[in-house]
């Protein structure tokens, strides 16, 4: 048995396609609004609008592709340069050892320098006063072995210059007569040196009194403390002599 098939008419075809749509509509209340807003310039539209984002992605990934060729190259020149860094350090490090080490022995140097410049000044200072003491000697025509007492004093100041240290610029930073009140003190007889002194305000005793501050007496033979005083004597009338000299005064 056979069917036959009868084609449909155009009003068949329309009421059918419409049948269809409602019942789209019927489940989905969106495909009505999706069928009036799909025209053929909104689907042309939005092709074009697909394309030029598909056109953006590749461009995209191109520029994704060219970043990693350059972090690639980065990385490299990145490794290279630590590379570069460690050998650089490794240089520096075998420089500096030698170099701390001749810091090191340049200060030991300058400190023998130091030391060697401050005893040859000494040494000067030393040579010079003795000249001094031996030109003054020969002008007074006495022989230092001919006159104990005169040895003696000449001695002791050339142990002051040489051991104590008390030479012509050390003397010359005392101006308010302390080495003449240290002379003073040594040639005080011994007795008058616990006598009271309190009313100058500057001691208990005469020897407290005179005795400049931060000076000690090392008292002991009445022969060494007069030679003790005749040096401080001669060594203030130095002092004197040489400030005269500065300012052009002459005491003969």
């Amino acid at each position: 048995m056979r069917f036959k098939f009868n084609p449909l008419t155009f009003e068949q075809k329309l009421a059918l396609r419409r049948s269809a749509e409602d019942s789209l509509n019927a489940m989905n209340p969106l495909w009505g609004e999706f069928r009036k807003a799909a025209t053929a310039p909104a689907i042309i539209s939005l092709l074009d609008s697909l394309d030029e984002q598909a056109q953006e992605l590749h461009k995209a990934k191109m520029a994704l592709a060219d970043a990693g060729c350059v972090l690639v190259e980065w990385k490299q020149r990145t490794e290279a340069a630590e590379q570069l860094s460690q050998q650089l350090r490794l240089t520096i490090d075998s420089i500096q050892s030698p170099i701390a080490h001749g810091q090191e022995r340049i200060t030991e140097l300058e400190g023998l320098a130091t030391d060697l410049a401050a005893k040859l000044q000494k040494t000067q200072d030393s040579l010079k006063y003795a000249l001094l003491m031996l030109s003054e000697t020969k002008m007074c025509n006495t022989e230092p072995g001919q006159n104990p007492a005169i040895a003696a004093v000449v001695d002791e100041r050339l142990r002051q210059v040489n051991v104590k240290g008390w030479t012509p610029e050390h003397d010359d930073e005392h101006v308010n007569d302390e080495i003449a009140a240290f002379a003073a003190l040594y040639a005080m007889p011994e007795a008058c040196r616990d006598w009271s002194a309190e009313e100058t305000g500057y001691g208990e005793n005469w020897a407290e009194a005179i005795c400049p501050n931060g000076w000690a007496a090392k008292f002991g033979d009445r022969r060494r403390e007069l030679v003790k005083a005749g040096a401080l004597i001669l060594a203030e009338i130095e002092r004197l002599d040489r400030v005269s000299n500065e300012k052009g005064e002459n005491h003969e």
